[in-house]
């Protein structure tokens, strides 16, 4: 009865943060940007062929580098031009899955009579990730990770589920469930590229829990040629499902040369550029996992070292097993932090981590879990205390319509919506001024953030739309070659987007000589867009507080005027080469 009781309650938590989440995203007027408009345009492109009759494989269908599978979190019941389902789903999603992941692996029958409650509670604070609770992009967000639209929570549900299947089959002894467990890795392969690892990853730990398993009944033939057989089975479905699914990637545009060599053109600008020291992984990790999250697995781990300290007798058959489950889930762990630092490139990107997390630590909750119930009752109420804050504060921050920033903040999470970007009205004012007959219209973006992320989306939408004329944006950071403003670029453009809080040359300010770094040299050209006038070349079009716009109305005084600039300063190099190789 009370177990019946804990999940009504639980489901009631969910349905209702379901609820804000859904208000959340309707109030929200921001359009897809960054890689939401990649998902976006896949998701329109796929279901314009399948009500068109054509079925083109789904991996070939521009843009190959976003797979299919996102479309099960962005539209999979077709497309729609309205983006705000897309951002529901995509934090509402990992919410879901990740409660039902930890109700199959957590079951009180198995773990102590008295954590019926326990369990319920396990699963809603574990869906408390900070990762899954950034909306909007803001401009006076300290440190972005994500934003609603972005396919990481969702694959991190994913993997928590593959993860809890692969947990159910090697304690089940269950084919069925370890092919479950495969089915949902392959689902991960065709959402991200990492997907692929995680399936291996997945599979792997389902392979080796199995062996273990077979191992320790070695010795009772009955039950080690049903295990045998079993484990053949699985195996085989493994090979089937999984190898099949990674050789129709590999002979698809999706795995296919162009894309490979664009993945590793930009994990290599990102290796050069994307990195961190010591002092920035608390704030990375209170953004992508919280503060809460981390402070509970402290309690429980410490739980389940005092138990085997405190422990009499020789370990038992269970006591083993649960060894060999921590064991696995550190392996992944190991992984996972390989991947993110060093393995992907995107250090900055805690996104990339996370479903490696929630995938070791389904191999890791139950053990820890029943020690949580085999301490001291004070250590089992602390702990219980720490999920009980982390759920209220998440729910206070979604259920209330403005909570103060810095609570965000604190609590590494951003659910801003609702707000009102001017860069969209400069972005609507170009593509309806654009001159009839036009091929391409250029703008250079010397704008980092929300203006120029607007720019791209109305560009993107507009192309599905009308592929002519072209609305290519430009900028110094293109994940393909080393981040550097090219003059050639610069001169080419017809408009050029600048962040006018750049104080003007003379102006107080630092004067650099000696430009050593990008962040200077975008410092240098930042003041300096902010001088020009007609006798630069361009014109004023809009000016709002965070995103200037000109046009360019005449290339030799702009050619110039950059000219002047380059003769104040000296530069770095790559700047210097990345000029020289344009002027070839």
């Amino acid at each position: 009865m009370i177990l019946r009781l804990a999940y009504v309650v639980g489901i009631v938590w969910v349905s209702l943060m379901g609820w804000f989440l859904w208000m959340h995203a309707q109030g929200s007027t921001q359009p897809p940007i960054y890689d939401v408009i990649g998902y976006y345009v896949k998701a329109q492109a796929v279901w314009s062929q399948i009500q068109d009759g054509h079925f083109t494989n789904p991996l070939n269908i521009e843009p190959i580098f976003r797979p299919p599978g996102t479309i099960l979190m962005s539209y999979p019941l077709g497309f729609s031009w309205d983006f705000r389902g897309m951002y529901f789903r995509s934090v509402f999603l990992p919410i879901v899955l990740i409660f039902i992941a930890v109700l199959l692996v957590v079951r009180p029958a198995s773990i102590a009579p008295n954590s019926s409650t326990g369990v319920v509670l396990t699963a809603a604070f574990l869906t408390t990730a900070s990762l899954f609770f950034h909306f909007e992009l803001a401009d006076d967000q300290p440190l972005t990770v994500s934003i609603w639209g972005f396919v990481d929570g969702f694959l991190t549900g994913l993997a928590a589920l593959s993860g809890a299947f692969g947990v159910l089959s090697v304690q089940k002894r269950s084919v069925a469930l370890g092919a479950l467990s495969c089915l949902v890795g392959v689902i991960m392969m065709f959402v991200k590229p990492s997907g692929m690892l995680l399936a291996f990853l997945a599979d792997f730990s389902v392979t080796i829990g199995w062996l273990y398993v077979i191992l320790r009944n070695w010795n009772d033939r009955p039950s080690r040629v049903i295990l045998l057989r079993r484990g053949a089975v699985l195996a085989s479905i493994q090979i089937l499902i999984s190898g099949g699914a990674l050789l129709a990637a590999l002979r698809s545009s999706y795995l296919g040369a162009r894309n490979m060599n664009y993945g590793n053109a930009v994990i290599d600008v990102m290796r050069a550029e994307l990195k961190i020291d010591l002092a920035s992984l608390p704030p990375l990790i209170q953004s992508g996992i919280g503060i809460f999250i981390p402070v509970w697995l402290l309690g429980v781990i410490m739980c389940w070292v005092f138990v085997r300290a405190k422990a009499t007798s020789s370990p038992s058959k269970a006591a083993h097993a649960e060894e060999m489950q921590l064991v696995l889930g550190i392996i992944v762990l190991i992984v996972g932090v390989w991947f993110w630092i060093l393995g992907s490139g995107g250090a900055t990107q805690i996104r990339y981590f996370t479903p490696f997390f929630y995938l070791a630590l389904m191999w890791a909750l139950g053990p820890v879990f029943r020690a949580s119930y085999e301490v001291p009752l004070i250590a089992t109420r602390l702990v219980q205390l720490i999920m009980v804050l982390g759920i209220v504060n998440i729910s206070l921050l979604v259920a209330l319509p403005h909570p103060s920033r810095q609570w965000q903040f604190a609590s590494g999470v951003d659910v801003t919506s609702g707000t009102q970007s001017p860069a969209l009205g400069q972005a609507h004012w170009i593509l309806e001024n654009a001159p009839p007959g036009q091929e391409a219209i250029r703008v250079y973006s010397l704008l980092i953030g929300v203006g120029d992320a607007m720019f791209q989306s109305q560009f993107s939408i507009r192309q599905i739309q009308n592929p002519y004329p072209r609305f290519l944006m430009i900028r110094a950071i293109d994940w393909q070659r080393p981040s550097a403003f090219r003059l050639k670029e610069i001169v080419s453009a017809d408009y050029i987007l600048f962040n006018p809080s750049f104080p003007e040359e003379g102006a107080p300010g630092p004067d650099i000589a000696n430009v050593s770094t990008f962040a200077e040299e975008e410092f240098v050209f930042g003041r300096w867009a902010k001088t020009l006038n007609r006798d630069d070349g361009v014109e004023l079009i809009s000016a709002e507080k965070r995103s200037t716009l000109l046009r360019v109305v005449d290339r030799r005084r702009l050619q110039a005027s950059l000219e002047r600039l380059l003769g104040k300063h000296q530069w770095r190099q790559v700047f210097l080469e990345q000029n020289v190789a344009d002027s070839k």
